[in-house]
């Protein structure tokens, strides 16, 4: 039942029931009516008061959920105010407070929705893979499988107090390929920004076209500017004869190093009695622990004090 007809009928009960007992009690006329339309308009304000009640219930209820809902979201908006303050005043104080966070976040934000769907997915792919490379660098030391073609680049490039790399013979049919050379070119450019670079080639075969094939390699790296030696493993001091691997340290802080997969050890991928690029690099690390990059700049000081110049005696 509708509130106007309950209104209407309980009016209507209440004034002809009065109506009715005044008439059964012989009153007057004039005043059955009075007591009759006086009882009927008690009873319609009581109705009026009923439902202005319940509303007003309700008003309150309704603004009591409203101010809690609000108080959520002012609470929400301020927690995320407050965390990206603080990761932004974190980010204030590290190498990266330059424009290129700001720009990385002005492109995502005009990253619309009228690109492709591959295009979405490819870029948050990425991101997350740079979200895990930092991870990892906090942690200490990143992987990549296979072989990187960033990494070398970019720390080469970004190198500004030098740069000091072991070289075994293995790799020498590394700088005949486009990472190869591009790397090389890298290095050139640290030497004329005035980073000093150093390398040990690390000779392990007897073979003179082998030997001769380092040799070319390391004139070749002279006349960019490279500070280059040799050493031949059998001429290594007993304690120093350990387990060769190639790595790079940078502003001996982070080390380069690559894990090879020796089942392409014996290749030659050019016939020039040089082992060839069908090796096959299993994996890349970086190392930022302190403890590993310190042997490594031990273990290159090592060898570069008993290494011989490239146009020395033969190794």
């Amino acid at each position: 039942m509708s509130p106007l007809i309950r209104k209407i009928l309980t009016t209507s009960i209440s004034g002809g029931g009065t109506l009715a007992i005044t008439e059964l009690t012989k009153q007057a006329w004039t005043t059955s009516v009075n007591l009759s339309v006086l009882v009927g308009g008690v009873v319609l304000l009581v109705e009026f008061l009923r439902d202005f009640e319940v509303r007003l219930a309700e008003l309150e209820q309704g603004i009591a959920e409203h101010n809690e809902r609000m108080h959520g979201l002012v609470e929400d908006g301020f927690a995320r105010v407050n965390k990206a303050t603080e990761l932004y005043d974190r980010l204030r104080s590290t190498p990266l407070a330059g424009g290129e966070m700001t720009q990385l976040a002005e492109n995502l934000a005009g990253l619309g929705g009228d690109q492709p769907p591959i295009v979405g997915a490819f870029t948050q792919r990425e991101l997350r893979r740079v979200a895990d490379l930092v991870k990892e660098l906090m942690a200490g030391q990143a992987a990549y499988d296979g072989e990187d073609q960033d990494w070398l680049l970019t720390l080469t490039h970004s190198a500004a107090t030098g740069i000091d790399a072991i070289s075994t013979a293995i790799d020498i049919g590394f700088w005949t390929t486009e990472l190869g050379r591009r790397y090389l070119e890298a290095q050139r450019a640290a030497v004329r920004r005035g980073v000093p670079v150093r390398r040990v080639f690390v000779v392990q075969s007897a073979d003179q076209r082998v030997l001769e094939g380092i040799r070319q390699v390391g004139r070749s790296h002279q006349q960019l500017g490279l500070s280059v030696r040799i050493v031949a493993v059998r001429d290594l001091p007993h304690w120093a004869r350990r387990p060769m691997s190639d790595f790079i340290v940078f502003d001996r802080s982070v080390s380069y190093e690559v894990q090879t997969d020796t089942s392409g050890h014996e290749g030659d991928g050019d016939g020039d009695g040089v082992p060839g690029p069908d090796l096959m690099v299993a994996s890349t690390l970086l190392v930022l622990s302190e403890d590993k990059v310190a042997r490594r700049i031990q273990r290159f000081e090592d060898l570069w004090a008993v290494a011989r110049p490239v146009d020395g005696a033969t190794p």
